[in-house]
């Protein structure tokens, strides 16, 4: 009974405190994110590796294997399933219900990090991740355009893609489709026989070639910083001339004057266009992708844990509409799958479902108490109670 005598004696305060709970409610609303399916911890990770060019076997033994024995002990594991493919390891952990996900996320981390140096150096670096049932692509979309889809996927690629991934709330940006450029090296094996080395001659040159060296440092009047010499392989004339490091073979010879170099005439060295043929060329497509019977690129965007799918993908859509205009002349945007529209479906018939509730409880209170100004008080106090459940 003391909160009906303090609303009757102090009005104005239950008024004030009745507004801002009002509005406090709305402004939590108003931040609220908005998701087809509530937000749920699996306590689940997954660990995903790819070697390129393994088999299963290979996969199993030289990646799966070890892996599977460094996160095996992580506090919380109850079960681990893998699985080996071809390029591919996928190891799930099943975790204790309860258990800190963010914690074991780093304690698998750091274990796969003390374990990289049992992994072949051609193997990427392992991807750890929750499972989450609402990391799906909430935007799918093609560009399609007349002409080359080599320059679309390009500018895609350097201009959409970095723009779209710099918004709020977006969590990831594949682009797949469209032609992509590749520089690729055709040796002749008649040439790598007659010279007496390997493939693996050839790509350990091409690498030292493009790795960059310490250069040692810089000393200014305030601090001192390291230099490091970065190559870089400008045009294909570079890759071809580029010398071919192996055991017996004829080495770069150093300029006269140079401490250690030789005074007999210098031997040209072996390149790589001795043994092979050096083409800028376009990547063998592994997938084929087209919208309305039309070669294109696609754009998949999925959102951020925490995000607002309507939001993000309002934004995504405001960006791609500024940005086609700097893609090729002709091309064309096509949405192929939007979760915002059914997201905002849903809320509306939330909101009619509301609506419709509270004009029957007003009707119900009104046939009870015949009284029409009772009715009326009740009924301003549902929207209060209503807007208070969001905080």
């Amino acid at each position: 009974m003391w909160l009906t005598d303090l609303a009757i004696r102090r009005p104005v305060l239950i008024w004030m405190a009745l507004l801002a709970i009002t509005a406090l409610g709305l402004l939590a609303y108003s931040r609220m994110p908005a998701d087809l399916n509530p937000r749920v911890d699996i306590p689940t990770l997954t660990v995903t590796t790819v070697y390129p060019g393994a088999g299963p076997a290979e996969i199993e033994s030289r990646v799966t294997r070890p892996l599977e024995e460094a996160v095996g002990a992580v506090s919380g594991v109850q079960d681990v399933y893998s699985s080996s493919q071809e390029f591919l390891s996928i190891i799930s952990l099943d975790l204790k219900v309860g258990t800190d996900l963010d914690r074991a996320v780093a304690d698998v981390r750091d274990r796969i990090e003390a374990a990289r140096t049992l992994l072949p150096e051609a193997a990427h670096p392992p991807a750890v991740a929750k499972l989450d049932i609402n990391a799906q692509p909430v935007f799918f979309a093609a560009v399609a355009s007349p002409g080359a889809s080599r320059s679309l996927r390009r500018q895609i690629d350097t201009l959409v893609k970095p723009r779209l991934s710099s918004i709020p709330g977006v969590g990831s940006v594949a682009v797949s489709g469209g032609e992509q450029r590749e520089i690729r090296v055709a040796v002749q094996a008649s040439r790598l026989e007659q010279h007496g080395i390997t493939l693996g001659d050839i790509l350990n040159s091409l690498k030292a070639s493009a790795e960059s060296v310490p250069a040692g440092s810089l000393t200014t009047d305030q601090r001192e910083v390291a230099v490091r010499a970065v190559p870089a392989f400008s045009d294909l004339q570079t890759i071809a001339s580029t010398p071919i490091l192996a055991p017996g073979l004829a080495m770069p010879s150093l300029p006269a004057g140079v401490p250690g170099a030789s005074s007999s005439p210098p031997s040209a060295p072996l390149t790589v266009a001795d043994v092979a043929e050096v083409r800028d060329t376009v990547a063998e497509p592994t997938s084929i992708t087209r919208a309305d019977g039309r070669d294109c690129v696609t754009i998949v965007v999925s959102r951020a844990d925490d995000a607002n799918t309507v939001q993000v993908v309002r934004d995504v859509r405001q960006a791609l509409g500024e940005l086609l205009p700097a893609l090729p002349e002709g091309s064309r945007l096509v949405v192929a799958r939007d979760d915002s529209l059914f997201i905002a479906d849903a809320l509306e018939d939330v909101n009619v479902t509301l609506a419709l509730g509270a004009i029957l409880a007003m009707g119900v209170v009104f046939l009870f108490l015949h009284n029409f100004r009772g009715t009326v008080i009740v009924s301003l106090a549902l929207p209060a109670c209503l807007v208070a459940t969001f905080l």
